[in-house]
């Protein structure tokens, strides 16, 4: 291990130790992995990199990653960078060696943009659940999922992780990542009517459920929990049935929420917290072009 990859590893150990999330470890240290095998084919130390030979990273992982993936965004490339940062503050505050922090800056982004939303489509959409021949159990579980991530912002995969502890004891609001996010009476009235027809002990919020009416859940499978895949596909579908103008997703949702968020007069600070935004450049891409 060399001198540059020992740096990296006690800044992961670091992370974990510190209570970051194991995705975000991960990504850190798939980033940094990139980096230090760029280093070494370069013969360079971490504490030699400067602006020059960071654009000369960041040109290599542009062409590299693009063969792969067919297409690399300026935002992926800003991970890499936030993480070499995050390492090079870890390594300041030690002081240990390493690149100027300064030298470290982002790619401009351009802010996000999505489509409108047609009220009618997002009506007919919020519905839809309740117009299938679904066992009532599922129409409540598609119901009580569309208006959780109406009134919240949520991504799937934080959505997905959600347990029934989770929720305040009023069902009124829930906990996610450190913060507390307030409810709709749609999403509370829903949610209170699927949790009381379930008879099982899984803590997960939203589960699978056997459409077949024979069990209350699959008892044969060992995780019951719906995942952000699971969940998309299932929103998903409810939008083909309805032949929509303009596919709801829930990046969808969660761009018009921040767009409300920021029209009501918040602040991006206090926009940030409720997105869940680590960064507030993250926050200031959701602002409204007007």
């Amino acid at each position: 291990m060399n001198q540059t990859a020992k740096l990296i590893h006690d800044f992961l150990k670091n992370l974990t130790a510190t209570g970051r999330r194991d995705t975000t470890v991960r990504n850190y240290r798939l980033y940094l992995n990139r980096l230090n095998n760029w280093l070494n084919n370069h013969h360079l130390d971490l504490s030699e990199l400067n602006q020059t030979n960071i654009e000369q990273f960041t040109a290599w992982l542009k062409q590299t990653l693009a063969q792969q993936t067919g297409t690399l965004k300026d935002s992926t490339i800003n991970y890499h960078l936030i993480a070499l940062r995050s390492l090079c503050r870890y390594l300041k505050k030690n002081n240990l060696p390493g690149p100027n922090l300064s030298q470290i800056g982002l790619k401009k982004i351009i802010p996000i943009s999505y489509p409108n939303i047609n009220p009618d489509d997002l009506n007919q959409w919020r519905l839809a659940p309740l117009q299938t021949k679904e066992p009532s159990l599922i129409q409540w579980r598609d119901k009580a999922l569309i208006e959780l991530l109406i009134c919240t912002g949520l991504k799937t995969a934080a959505v997905s992780r959600l347990n029934r502890t989770d929720l305040s004891a009023d069902q009124a609001s829930l906990k996610t990542a450190g913060r507390s996010l307030p409810l709709s009476p749609e999403a509370v009235r829903y949610l209170a009517t699927y949790l009381a027809e379930r008879h099982d002990t899984d803590p997960a919020l939203f589960i699978s459920h056997d459409r077949a009416g024979r069990s209350i859940i699959r008892l044969s499978r060992r995780d019951q929990r719906l995942s952000s895949r699971s969940i998309e596909r299932l929103l998903n579908n409810y939008c083909q049935q309805l032949k929509l103008t303009v596919k709801i997703t829930p990046s969808l949702l969660r761009y018009h929420f921040a767009q409300q968020l920021l029209n009501q007069g918040l602040s991006i600070s206090q926009a940030q917290k409720i997105l869940g935004h680590k960064h507030a450049t993250t926050t200031k891409l959701y602002q409204p072009k007007n």
